[in-house]
């Protein structure tokens, strides 16, 4: 009851309104605060299919960029809407109606921005969170115990070749090509010799698969946003749950009827169990 009570004060400036489409959060950002902070030659998109077993389910076109001293990933519709936002607001700066996310699943607004750093291995998350709620941050290491199979496919015209691990409570299967020496992948995944084309789990809750690898001649900056410094700290499972306090209490905390917030969501499956 506490934490409902807080997590009720924290966004106690989110009102409930009659449209399904029309009571998610303002979470858009501004990018004209992007700082520049490595360059790479190397993007590859990723389509996460989450919850394909759902006949309601929806999918989110996801971007790692491949830089000289880290790699980035994050969540391409997310940040076209961020860009819109900043265009409008930059032609008209009084403007009562800017671009939103619309019929975005609710669940695929609070996909993180998430850097790994080569000379350190260490992987940071960015968590944006809904209004009033502070933005947090946190570093970690991971070492992933793949096993490697003489399975092979063929995924976006690349031989691939079969991997399997478990992780934080999840059992998952990688495809990944020896044929592209990057040591790196989608989400956090990475550890395998070869670029990670497509990884799931078992239960098909979340299924990232490559459908493009541009491989530029002139390199592209890759960026941060500037207030990522201002992030607090916090724990990677304090975060983990505060995401679910959010996600089970946050029709009773704006006051929308279960039934309409379910027409607007997918349900909530963490990717991290544990």
């Amino acid at each position: 009851m506490k934490q409902l009570i807080a997590l009720a004060f924290l966004l106690i400036s989110i009102e409930a309104v009659a449209h399904p489409d029309s009571f998610m959060p303002d979470l858009s950002r501004g990018i004209s605060s992007l700082s520049v902070i490595d360059s790479g030659n190397i993007k590859i998109t990723y389509i996460l299919n989450q919850l394909a077993q759902e006949p309601n389910k929806s999918d989110d076109i996801q971007i790692l960029e491949i830089g000289q001293k880290l790699s980035k990933y994050y969540s391409y519709n997310i940040f076209r809407v961020d860009s819109l936002r900043t265009d409008v607001l930059k032609q008209n700066p009084n403007a009562q109606g800017v671009p939103g996310y619309g019929r975005l699943n609710f669940d695929k607004l609070f996909w993180s921005d998430y850097y790994k750093d080569y000379a350190t291995n260490e992987i940071s998350e960015y968590a944006y969170m809904p209004r009033n709620i502070p933005n947090y941050q946190y570093s970690e290491n991971i070492d992933f115990d793949w096993q490697i199979q003489e399975d092979t496919r063929m995924i976006a015209s690349y031989l691939c070749q079969r991997a399997t691990c478990s992780f934080r409570g999840k059992n998952y299967t990688a495809w990944f090509s020896p044929d592209i020496p990057i040591s790196n992948g989608p989400w956090k995944f990475g550890g395998l010799p070869g670029l990670i084309l497509k990884v799931y789990d078992d239960r098909n809750d979340y299924v990232f698969e490559c459908i493009g690898i541009e491989n530029r001649e002139t390199r592209f900056p890759i960026t941060s946003y500037y207030d990522h410094r201002d992030y607090k700290k916090i724990e990677r499972k304090k975060l983990l749950k505060l995401w679910g306090d959010i996600f089970d209490h946050y029709c009773q905390i704006i006051g929308m009827t279960p039934d309409l917030f379910k027409k607007s969501k997918s349900p909530y499956k963490p990717i991290e169990l544990e």
